[in-house]
This record gives structure tokens, sequence and C-alpha cells, in this order.
């Protein structure tokens, strides 16, 4: 662990030295009550965050050397690797966001 300007960073993946991890997602239809699980990596999975229309989510997966960016289908779970950023650097919180179409 490295102690840079009040953060607490992992050196080896460049990630924050402590996280709340998620390790399963489920989406309820309110219309209906069906669920829709969303299929994790790691299970140390962070930083969740729905896209402006609701029709994906975004979240971070941690490995021991790094932090990925993950992107979901909220209508069928399924999740892909966003290619190319398998090495973010999130030591000082949520380095992605989405943007309005």
């Amino acid at each position: 662990m490295l102690r840079l300007a009040g953060a607490r960073v992992n050196p080896r993946n460049n990630g924050p030295h402590r996280a709340t991890e998620i390790y399963a997602i489920t989406l309820k239809k309110i219309a209906d009550g069906s669920e829709v699980k969303v299929t994790l990596p790691h299970r140390r999975t962070f930083n969740v965050r729905f896209s402006p229309d609701g029709s994906h989510l975004s979240f971070q997966n941690r490995r021991n050397d790094r932090i990925e960016l993950w992107v979901a289908d909220t209508a069928t779970g399924r999740a892909k690797l966003i290619s190319g950023t398998d090495r973010l650097n999130a030591t000082t919180g949520d380095p992605c966001d989405w943007l309005r179409a």
C-alpha cells in the first residue's frame, strides 16, 4: 500500500487499497417482477454505474495486477470487457463516466 495525498493506493493494480466490492448484481423489473442476473467476471466488482437510458451498466473489476472496465446489457445480463481498458488508473475513485448521446 502507498499513501499518496490522503489516498491509499495498491501499487500493483493502480486501484484503491480498500474498496467496497460487489459480488453479485441482480436487476429486478418493477413492471412484472422478473429478474436478470448480471454475469460478473471475478466477483471483485466496484463502481457500478447505469447508462443514462438504463440499457447498460458499467463496472470495474479488480484483478491482482490491473483494474478492468466492463459493460453489461441490462436486458440480458451479459457483460463484456471493454477492449483496451484493462489498465485503468482507479486510484482516486471512478475513472469512467457515461456521456449522453
